[in-house]
């Protein structure tokens, strides 16, 4: 997977979306250091995300504050999205 970002919050690394070969995602998938184990995140998981997920993208930034996961910009298809959305982790 290229052109993904990672983020590191509550004892966990968050990686979204990306490029493989031709495929370009909106995955959100969380790998727990303690549990050594990956998943796979629904955006709309327990309240994550409220509205629509972002669109699939790739050269975004992501960051972690506080509670929550930022993502924003990076290229989709054939714009360049401003957009910024957050996943509330204490959802």
């Amino acid at each position: 997977m290229n052109n993904s970002t990672v983020a590191v919050a509550r004892g966990c690394m968050y990686v979204f979306s990306g490029q493989s070969g031709l495929q370009i995602t909106n995955t959100l998938f969380e790998f727990n250091f303690e549990e050594r184990s990956w998943r796979r995140i629904s955006p709309h998981e327990g309240g994550l995300l409220r509205g629509h997920p972002p669109a699939r993208r790739y050269g975004h930034n992501m960051v972690a504050h506080d509670r929550f996961l930022y993502v924003y910009g990076g290229a989709s298809d054939s714009c360049l999205p401003n957009d910024l959305y957050s996943f509330d982790l204490d959802s």
